[in-house]
């Protein structure tokens, strides 16, 4: 009659085997996790830093805006959303409003937001067309009024350039030919400087200042 003997041994052994299994998993598990960490800014700036993802992302803009009752078209898109954009043919329609640009061109500093700031080299406009919602027949006319901004961070236009806009006003409309200005607005108010302005025969320039 043969005795069995059991290996102590073997049976320690298999909850460290256990233990390194989990271990390894654990290990795979936040290996992937970094791994798409890293990858979803890289993506996210692969998007935004070619013409091609520009157009990709700005495309699912306007096929997402009928979600939103309204609607948005791009006739051309040039550049990129992090560098230099250009728009050719803008229309956008919401809230009864509609407004047509012939071209639009957009320079600025994302990283600026990072430090709360938002940062526009260039802001050129050209063959604005806004048609404003109709007012009802028993809303009275307001004066126009100053809005209370209250931005939470600080807003810089080193340069804005509107060219040949016209702003449809009951029958007629204003035309604007030119305005030109460099804008700083933050929590302490507005301040405008070099400012130009062509429109209906009039001229006007100098700084303007809001708090």
């Amino acid at each position: 009659m043969s005795e069995r003997h059991d290996d102590p041994s073997a049976a320690s052994d298999a909850p460290r085997s256990g233990a390194g299994r989990r271990r390894r998993r654990g290990l795979r598990l936040a290996a992937l996790l970094l791994v798409v960490l890293v990858s979803l800014p890289l993506l996210l700036y692969g998007v935004l830093a070619t013409e091609r993802g520009s157009r990709w992302l700005l495309q699912q803009l306007s096929s997402a805006a009928p979600s939103l009752d309204a609607k948005i078209r791009f006739d051309e898109v040039r550049g990129s959303l992090l560098d230099e954009l250009i728009l050719s043919g803008v229309a956008v329609a919401a809230g009864g409003a509609d407004v047509r640009l012939a071209r639009l061109r957009l320079v600025w500093q994302p990283a600026a937001l990072f430090e709360r700031r938002l940062q526009i080299d260039h802001l050129g406009i050209r063959g604005l067309h806004v048609v404003p919602p109709p007012a009802g027949d028993d809303t009275p006319a307001q004066p126009p009024q100053i809005p209370d901004l209250g931005l939470p961070f600080a807003v810089r236009i080193e340069r804005l350039e509107l060219d040949d806009s016209f702003i449809v006003q009951g029958d007629g409309g204003q035309v604007v030919e030119r305005l030109a200005a460099s804008i700083d607005a933050g929590a302490d108010g507005v301040r405008i400087d070099g400012l130009v302005l062509r429109a209906q025969g009039a001229s006007v320039d100098g700084r303007v200042a809001m708090t």
